[in-house]
């Protein structure tokens, strides 16, 4: 009978995993044709910086790679090295994530010894990635040589030396088991090992945390989920206070007043993950009390006023040529989304650029609406805004799909930004990890409209070849 008990549970597992979840009520944005650059934007091409979360992390640290000569900074939240995958699916969710070691308990663990030791031992067998000091310096070094390789022989990626400069900031939420602290650590030491100053790079890792995008809750979402949920069917945007840490040790440990304190100091200074992101690779060391500006959810009508006035989608087709072939086989969205402050609108603005990637199962279809204008969660609720309009930053959001699985296509259920290979002809597979890649020339042409090619070139002559 418990046996029986224990793969209904990875059944029911299974089923949310394949199935679409439902949609929630999101508000329509204008929509601009990027060709025009009919707001006038005007963006400092040496201001231009990328993060992401869980694929959308994978996927920040890759474009900073492969357009390392003109991005100056990454925040990767849940995301590990370049390459980590080595061009193949299946050693990209068993050595680079817990992927498949978490299928059978995520829809939860229910009170049978025999389901929690099989979900101990699943996870034991099917995670291959580090797990201690040794592991993470192989991860590093194999990576990192990896990237040598390709810029080398490929000529796919600028020179990794521009890294030097960079400023990076790094987040791994302590009850993350998704992706791993140890593949968290092979990114820090990829970053050491590419010449990043230590000085630049802010690893945050003390706060228990699941998989999800970290925030304080600044701007008052009834819908973001506690710090240490874990749910698929979920938005993935935890909202982290002091009161998560009171089951970081036991009540009566010795210690336990002081991996408190810790826990409450980590969480007091690093809940708002989007903002010390942008923090970190815009405003280094100046007073964030005061650096976050827009109506808080609580006035739902004056919030969107504001954001319909600062929030615009664009056809993701405008960074292929048009080719909507191109568009399907990249598993990009119809729509992707720009936050724009009025000040950036000006001649003369010199505003920074951030791109924004979401993770997976965080896409418009699944937490927006499928009908081109609707907003995701994540492009509202991130964090990334509030501050974006105060510092005169705008965010680029753009915005991968579920592959068709009425068609049989199971390249990329989930929502995935491409760290593994599914985007590109079967010929062509290893080119998603160079500029040649669909998803990478969709996002970075549209980079190029919105700063001016031009621009872009000009800095690109400074650079190291």
């Amino acid at each position: 009978m418990r046996t029986m008990k224990i793969f209904g549970w990875v059944a029911a597992l299974l089923a949310v995993v394949v199935s679409p979840i439902g949609v929630q009520p999101a508000f329509a944005v204008p929509e601009v044709t990027l060709a025009t650059n009919p707001l006038s934007i005007d963006i400092d091409p040496g201001r231009i910086t990328v993060s992401g979360i869980s694929s959308g992390g994978f996927m920040a640290h890759q474009l900073h790679v492969i357009h390392s000569c003109h991005i100056r900074g990454a925040g990767i939240m849940a995301g590990g090295p370049y390459d980590c995958s080595n061009n193949n699916g299946v050693y990209g969710m068993t050595a680079c994530t817990g992927f498949m070691g978490l299928l059978p308990g995520a829809v939860g663990t229910p009170d049978i010894p025999e389901f929690k030791t099989f979900i101990d031992g699943w996870y034991d067998k099917t995670y291959t990635g580090p797990r201690d000091a040794a592991g993470v310096e192989e991860m590093a070094s194999r990576t990192w040589a990896s990237t040598q390789r390709i810029y080398a022989e490929e000529h796919g990626i600028d020179n990794p030396e521009n890294l030097r400069g960079s400023r990076v900031y790094i987040f791994h939420g302590q009850k993350d088991k998704l992706l791993p602290e140890g593949v968290s650590d092979a990114l820090f030491e990829y970053y050491k090992k590419s010449g990043v100053d230590a000085r630049s790079i802010r690893y945050d890792k003390g706060i228990p945390a699941a998989h999800a995008v970290v925030t304080d809750n600044w701007i008052g979402w009834d819908k973001a989920q506690k710090c240490d949920t874990f749910d698929l069917a979920g938005n993935f945007i935890n909202a982290c206070t002091t009161r998560s840490c009171t089951d970081v040790c036991p009540k009566n440990a010795p210690s336990c007043s002081v991996a408190l304190g810790q826990c409450k100091t980590a969480v007091s200074s690093g809940a708002d993950v989007a903002g010390n992101i942008l923090r970190h690779l815009y405003t280094p060391g100046a007073n964030s009390t005061d650096d976050r500006a827009g109506p808080k959810r609580t006035n739902r009508p004056e919030r969107e006023k504001w954001l319909k006035e600062r929030v615009f989608s664009y056809k993701q087709v405008e960074g292929l040529d048009g080719n909507e072939d191109l568009l399907r086989r990249a598993s990009m969205n119809d729509a992707g989304f720009l936050f724009v402050p009025k000040q950036c609108r000006k001649p003369g603005a010199g505003c920074g650029l951030h791109i924004a990637f979401h993770g997976c199962k965080m896409n418009t279809n699944t937490y927006g609406t499928i009908l081109v204008g609707g907003v995701p969660a994540f492009v509202e609720n991130a964090g990334y805004n509030e501050w974006a309009e105060k510092n005169g930053v705008v965010v680029l959001y753009p915005v991968v799909k579920s592959t068709n699985l009425a068609e049989a296509d199971m390249r990329n259920p989930q929502a995935c930004w491409d760290f593994w290979g599914y985007s590109n002809e079967p010929a062509d597979r290893a080119t998603y990890r160079t500029r040649d890649g669909l998803q990478t020339r969709a996002v970075w042409t549209v980079v190029e409209r919105l700063v001016g090619k031009d621009r872009l070139d000009a800095v690109s002559s400074r650079c190291a070849k």
